[in-house]
């Protein structure tokens, strides 16, 4: 019971409607905690800041509100809501709203509130003190009636409104609040746990087991190198009871059942261990080794004495099929798919040469380019392996059965030479005394030199164009006159192989651009060479097949009295354009439809 009517403000006067008056009925101002008269009347301890401020318009109700969350205070925390030295202390801090929550103190206090539920201020009803504390009036509870309901909502197990209790709490009260029935949930879920705990361990138990069981016919499957069967079983195993200390004999398994398969071929089979492999194990290098394999790819390498310059990557038989540009000069470990990639090295923006380059499955292949220049009108063909000759024909068909050859780089002409470089040779002074080297050779002389011309009038038309023409080919060349010719050029002439490898490149195709049957060119003995209208090769070489028949260095046999010619003519069959066809002509005899094509050695190296 709390009484002190010591103070009391009258609402409404009968004698002046709408004011309002406070009276004091107990004046003494000697102690602290008495009501003061005055501006500020009210006992310091219990006033709202409005009171204590000397507002007297402001009073009103919420005041009250504010003087019964002091005692609420009281009640909790056993001591007033401030405290301070003077009556003065007390007002200041109470107009400032300069009041602390009430919380439970440390045990080491003296004053500890036992009172309370299990000796804790509770945290709903500090909640409500503080709301009724509220220094602007309008953050207080607006009458009492809504404080009491605040107090019964405490009182009856809810939560109150001033402590804006989450979803936890509010579920915590409703389980104190039916306790009984909390109690039943709680123990038939406890049940419901137990039981379905038992149920697991046996199910788990028997996971083990079927683990087991497959685990071991997966190792029996994998003694009899029965890979497929093997991997099949510890997988099922893994997915009955996943355990991380038998993945590494997982992958002991995919990877010797992806050799397996790469052993028979089975490419598709291997890339998918593989891959599952790399699910499992990233870093694996077993299966990076062996990933190229399984999906027919190999890597290559370039090294020039240069670096920089543009590397293109071409595809197919075609050049301009571009795939991709690749970038500059070196190329380092570039992977590609097996099968013949076409290179072309750019210097200066243009063309430099052209590197054709058969990717072995799983292979690396590594091509080191020893030189820094060309010589003009010729190409480079790198040193290297090459397929030789055509399946199904026979020697004596002008063929011999495919095979590979290894041969060193040198360099070759693009195209044969020409009539009017032919005439300079004819006119320089060294022609006799060359034709006359190249025959004491063989033991001849130029007397056993044979006209091959059909007439007077072939020969003049063979006089005229060499004469006069920079493009068209020189004709009616013997063997030894073109030894001469291509000694007074700094050159000589390529073997049989050196041709067929830069006619038709690496990759054993049947014509010189490709394995299509091509066309019948023009007459080059009355139209000019041009690169447009001929066969070239992947080495850049143009004409080589489509113009004459080509002197070469090599017998038909050893020992033999013929030489071999290649290369056919642009009017003639089309299977004497093969660069596989070898026929044989008499060295000295003059053929007008045979001319020459120069080779040169590579400069040694530094």
């Amino acid at each position: 019971l709390v009484m002190d009517w010591g103070l009391a403000k009258l609402v409404g006067n009968a004698d002046r409607p709408g004011s309002a008056t406070v009276r004091s009925v107990k004046q003494d101002e000697g102690e602290s905690f008495s009501t003061m008269a005055g501006s500020i009347m009210g006992t310091p301890h219990y006033m709202a800041p409005e009171q204590a401020a000397g507002d007297l318009d402001a009073i009103d109700p919420r005041s009250d509100i504010f003087a019964l969350g002091a005692i609420l205070f009281h009640l909790l925390a056993l001591r007033t809501p401030v405290s301070g030295a003077s009556a003065v202390e007390i007002i200041e801090k109470i107009t400032h709203g300069q009041i602390t929550p009430p919380v439970t103190p440390p045990k080491s206090e003296p004053v500890q509130p036992r009172h309370c539920p299990g000796g804790r201020i509770p945290e709903s009803l500090a909640a409500v003190a503080m709301k009724a504390l509220a220094l602007a009036q309008a953050d207080r509870y607006q009458s009492v009636p809504e404080l009491q309901k605040e107090l019964t909502q405490y009182q009856t197990g809810f939560a109150t409104r001033a402590e804006r209790a989450g979803l936890r709490k509010r579920l915590m009260l409703l389980l104190k609040r039916n306790r009984h029935v909390s109690l039943a949930i709680v123990l038939v879920t406890l049940l419901f746990a137990v039981g379905f705990g038992v149920v697991q361990f046996r199910q788990f138990q028997g996971r083990v087991a079927e683990h087991d069981r497959l685990a071991k016919t997966a190792e029996a499957a994998a003694k009899q190198d029965e890979w497929d069967t093997a991997i099949a079983r510890l997988s099922k195993a893994q997915a009955v009871l996943e355990r991380p200390d038998a993945r590494p004999r997982l992958v002991t398994f995919l990877v010797a059942g992806a050799k397996a398969d790469i052993d028979g071929k089975r490419w598709g089979a291997a890339a998918i261990k593989l891959q599952e492999v790399l699910r499992i194990d990233q870093g694996n290098a077993d299966a990076a080794n062996l990933m190229p394999w399984a999906l027919g790819e190999g890597f290559v390498s370039v090294a020039t004495p240069f670096a920089g310059e543009l590397v293109e990557l071409f595809a197919g038989e075609k050049p301009e099929l571009r795939t991709r540009s690749h970038g500059v000069l070196p190329v380092k470990e570039l992977r590609l798919r097996e099968g013949v990639h076409q290179f072309e090295i750019h210097r200066e923006g243009r063309r430099w040469c052209s590197l054709p380059l058969e990717i072995e499955r799983g292979g690396r292949v590594k091509i080191s380019i020893p030189i820094t220049e060309i010589p003009a009108g010729y190409e480079y063909v790198h040193e290297g392996d090459f397929i030789q000759g055509d399946e199904g024909t026979t020697q004596a068909d002008g063929f011999i059965g495919k095979r590979k050859r290894r041969l060193a780089g040198f360099f070759i002409r693009s195209t044969v030479v020409t009539g009017a470089e032919y005439f300079r040779f004819r006119q320089s002074p060294d022609y006799a005394r060359l034709i006359t080297e190249a025959l004491q050779a063989d033991k001849l002389t130029v007397a056993d030199i044979q006209p091959g011309a059909k007439s007077a009038q072939d020969l003049q038309v063979f006089k005229d164009t060499a004469r006069n023409s920079e493009l068209l080919p020189a004709r009616a060349l013997s063997l030894y006159e073109s030894m001469a010719f291509a000694k007074w050029a700094g050159a000589r002439l390529p073997t049989e192989e050196e041709f067929e490898k830069a006619a038709r490149g690496i990759d054993g195709r049947i014509f010189s651009a490709g394995n299509e049957s091509p066309k019948l060119a023009e007459n080059w003995m009355t139209q000019p060479l041009s690169r447009d209208r001929s066969q070239v090769s992947p080495y850049g070489c143009w004409a080589l097949t489509d113009t004459l028949w080509l002197w070469t260095s090599s017998r038909i046999e050893p020992g033999a009295p013929r030489w071999v010619v290649k290369g056919g003519t642009g009017i003639g069959l089309v299977v004497d354009r093969k660069p596989a066809r070898r026929k044989a002509l008499d060295p000295k005899a003059k053929y007008f439809l045979v001319s020459a094509l120069f080779c040169k050695d590579l400069p040694p190296a530094p």
